[in-house]
């Protein structure tokens, strides 16, 4: 059996969801399959501890925008936009017992940055500003692209429109720019603030969302990147309302809107290849032996597992091939799943507070020198005694993650050699040197843990497929920026496939800087392609 439709989605997350309600308002015929489980929905938890699970998305979280629920209408679908506030917790070391707390509060978080810094709180906030400015500058850049075709000619209108938008901005966004794009990360956030405290807190929070390597020419970039993640919204502010942890609510009422607008799901039917022909996708294969046919594709899933598992990396064309062979080694990225008794002690905040701190993100990376010791640990050992932390408790905001009084933490552990083994050694040893970082802050950690799981090497890529744009592709960092923002992907490449549009990484990675708008923008451009 052969079924057709205008618009095929590859994947459950909630932007290729987006864009099968986006489409189908539009009156075209949209198909969803999706590429692992057979129920719509099914994967908004992993299950991977009886009784503990982790939602999508944990580390990112997801901006909701108002208008596109309304749009949508999603909450007569059952879902209830509520101010959820976002925060970053990073506690120093036991000896010194200060901490950071960032949150949506701009004079809490400038007041949190005076502890260590009066001259730091105040060029904090004007730093973001401007950081902010240059996102928006590059965010107006890709969303007035004119249609070119080919990748040269956007490039260079690129640079002329960004140079003329930035004369526009003023002397301050100017400079900042320059610094930015010409600067490693570390020399930048070195030049403008003076508490180690507070570099340690904007370096990691640029390389945990860009995967970058904070010494290198040109890193200091993703500080832009970073802030284009936030999707549009200004930090500081409190005029965002992000998902973290699960997004099983958001998920669904997607769902029922696509149902509603008619839009052909396949329950118990998994995708398991695709057919090309020339430059074209021409048929989505199920794993039963039915096939459908689409105009146009649209992926919401794991890069590798599209290219290499559905198309085949020996039918890619040689290009293509070469961007994704970094992803293909990994980064210097673990995760780690755990199923917790309790809350963890942190020494450095009173045990009555304790929740309302750890609702967000928690950073362990208390120093500039603490990262660098970690990175050049993973070069010289393999992985780092004291690795850098973030850390995600998402029971908090979703209790039906684990068994009542009990907990699940989100680990991502920075720096670890990408060649490692993936074995059990391997696990035990990077789960010591994870539970001894957080030991230094929160002492007895370990002993809440009931059970956990590692997640390295190829497991890695499948359950978050991480982009690193620096590793993907050289060339200045504006023309890595502009791989997003013209292609609605971070790959820096250019797809092959003349009918295929990226929207997303899947349910786990789909929050991604590069895809905070995906479904919208992955709509838009289908419709530009039908004419």
């Amino acid at each position: 059996m052969t079924d057709r439709y205008d618009a095929a989605i590859l994947g459950m997350g909630h932007q290729g969801l987006i864009a099968a309600n986006l489409l189908a308002q539009e009156g075209l015929s949209v198909a969803v399959i999706d590429i692992a489980s057979p129920v719509p929905g099914g994967l908004s938890y992993d299950l991977f501890a009886e009784g503990y699970r982790t939602g999508p998305c944990a580390h990112a979280p997801v901006p909701v925008d108002q208008n596109l629920a309304d749009r949508l209408g999603l909450e007569e679908r059952g879902f209830t936009m509520k101010p959820e506030q976002t925060s970053s917790f990073a506690p120093s070391s036991l000896d010194g017992g200060k901490y950071l707390f960032a949150t949506s509060s701009r004079a809490a978080t400038q007041r949190e940055i005076a502890k260590f810094s009066q001259k730091d709180s105040e060029t904090f906030m004007a730093f973001s500003d401007e950081v902010h400015t240059l996102a928006a500058i590059l965010d107006q850049v890709g969303a007035s692209l004119p249609p070119y075709t080919q990748d040269g000619w956007k490039d260079l209108w690129g640079v002329f429109e960004t140079g003329r938008l930035l004369a526009e901005g003023g002397e301050a966004a100017q400079l900042m720019f320059a610094r930015l794009m010409n600067g490693s990360l570390e020399q930048a956030v070195a030049e403008m603030f003076e508490s180690p405290a507070v570099r340690a807190f904007i370096t990691v929070q640029a390389t945990m969302a860009s995967m970058t390597v904070p010494n290198r020419k040109g890193s200091a970039a993703s500080l832009i990147q970073y802030m284009l993640g936030l999707g549009g919204h200004r930090p500081y502010r409190g005029d965002w309302q992000p998902l973290r942890g699960s997004l099983h609510h958001y998920l669904r009422a997607l769902t029922q809107g696509a149902i509603d607008r008619d839009v052909a799901f396949f329950p118990g039917q998994v995708a398991a290849s695709l057919t090309v022909s020339d430059d074209r996708i021409t048929a989505i294969n199920l794993a039963d032996g039915d096939t459908i046919e689409a105009s146009i594709i649209i992926g919401d899933l794991n890069p590798l597992t599209l290219f290499d598992q559905m198309i085949g990396q020996k039918k890619l064309p040689t290009d293509l091939n070469n961007r994704l062979m970094p992803l293909r080694q990994g980064g210097g990225f673990v995760r780690m799943k755990v199923a917790l008794s309790g809350l963890p002690k942190f020494t450095s905040i009173d045990e009555g507070t304790h929740e309302s701190y750890l609702a967000g993100e928690i950073l362990v990376a208390p120093t500039p020198e603490y990262i660098s010791t970690a990175r050049l640990d993973a070069k010289s050992e393999g992985g780092s005694h004291r690795p850098v932390i973030s850390m995600i408790i998402p029971s908090l905001s979703s209790d039906e993650l684990a068994p009542k009084g009990k907990h699940v933490a989100s680990i991502i552990a920075q720096y670890y050699e990408p060649n490692l083994p993936n074995d059990a050694d391997n696990w035990g040893a990077i789960a010591d040197s994870v539970y001894g970082a957080l030991e230094t802050v929160a002492p007895g950690f370990s002993k809440l843990v009931d059970t956990a799981a590692v997640y390295m090497g190829d497991n890695m890529t499948r359950t978050v497929g991480p982009i690193n744009r620096e590793s993907l592709g050289g060339g200045h960092p504006l023309t890595q920026l502009f791989g997003g923002l013209f292609g609605h992907h971070g790959l820096g490449a250019t797809i092959p496939y003349s009918n295929l549009v990226l929207c997303g990484y899947g349910p786990e990675a789909s929050a991604s800087p590069h895809f905070n708008r995906g479904g919208e923008s992955a709509a838009a451009a289908v419709m530009r392609m039908v004419g």
